[in-house]
């Protein structure tokens, strides 16, 4: 006390109500960063996924180029990467990380195991068609913005996943005109987990909002969304 005049020490530590406050706000700004930072994750391993799909699609059509076909996408034995691997320095070997997508299942043992399958009947599978199996060349195919050369795929339990499109409606049917917008009727959310022998071959909608990475006959690459695939995507014969 001087003249008359109280002055009161200010107290400078923080109310429990204070304290609360605060970390209810930290607690609803995490709440809310959270989901934004796991999505923006998921979407750069997504568009990583997407980068890898077109160096492997621009592989497949240096091979083209260089042979005047398509290479095989299966054969006993071996698949599509044995015959791309020297387009794919300098990652040269089939084992390349440009043939695994980083949000598909990975293996036990560390090895790489391929990510993607491609067109069975434009890079023929000798396994699956063996009687009507051929090479194809680049300029037999009608509609190369449309046709889906590679796509996203499941993975069995124990080994890589299918190389070729396989067991999906609509893949080995030979369309006619009026059918190339017609959806592909097939149940792909069943399909739609890696590790599972049953969807080997079948796509796999790995990233946000149901999306496959494809890439496309003429070199360009796109999302495609669950449900959206139409029989103009994997048939040939327009």
């Amino acid at each position: 006390m001087d003249n008359g005049v109280f002055f009161m020490r200010k107290n400078k530590t923080f109310t429990i109500i204070e304290l609360l406050v605060t970390v209810a706000i930290i607690t609803i700004l995490a709440q809310l960063l959270i989901p934004a930072l796991a999505i923006a994750k998921k979407k750069a391993r997504e568009i990583k996924c997407m980068s890898n799909m077109k160096q492997t699609n621009s592989s497949i059509n240096l091979y083209s180029e260089d042979f005047g076909f398509f290479p095989y996408g299966n054969s006993t034995g071996i698949d599509f990467s044995h015959s791309i691997k020297a387009y794919l320095w300098p990652f040269s070997s089939e084992s390349s990380s440009i043939l695994e997508c980083g949000e598909a299942l990975h293996s036990t043992d560390g090895t790489v195991w391929i990510s993607y399958a491609v067109h069975p009947v434009i890079l023929p599978d000798f396994i699956e068609r063996p009687t009507q199996s051929r090479f194809w060349k680049a300029g037999e195919i009608k509609r190369l913005s449309d046709t889906i050369i590679i796509l996203e795929a499941c993975q069995k339990i124990n080994a890589n996943c299918y190389p070729t499109f396989k067991s999906i409606p609509g893949v080995f049917i030979s369309g006619v005109e009026k059918d190339k917008d017609n959806f592909i009727v097939g149940d792909f959310k069943k399909h739609d987990q890696d590790g599972v022998n049953v969807n080997e071959g079948w796509p796999r909608f790995r990233h946000i909002y149901q999306r496959a990475n494809s890439a496309f006959a003429d070199g360009h690459a796109a999302n495609v969304k669950m449900n959206s695939m139409t029989e103009g995507n994997v048939k040939t014969n327009y």
